[in-house]
């Protein structure tokens, strides 16, 4: 559990810094601090990736 352990778990250095953002927001240690799912699912990272398959979806649409 995030909230239990000493350290916060390891953040790839090999992701984006938005990447980054986003594991930050989740491993945040004190739950008052730590992102609720709802923003979560509106973090820039996880929007864009929302993005990307809405748009591959309208693509596949028009084929």
């Amino acid at each position: 559990m995030i909230g239990s352990a000493h350290e916060s778990p390891a953040i790839p250095s090999n992701i984006s810094e938005e990447g980054k953002d986003f594991l930050r927001c989740c491993f945040a240690r004190n739950p008052a601090r730590r992102s609720t799912a709802s923003e979560l699912l509106n973090n820039k990272y996880v929007m864009a990736f929302k993005e990307e398959g809405e748009r591959k979806g309208s693509e596949r649409e028009k084929s």
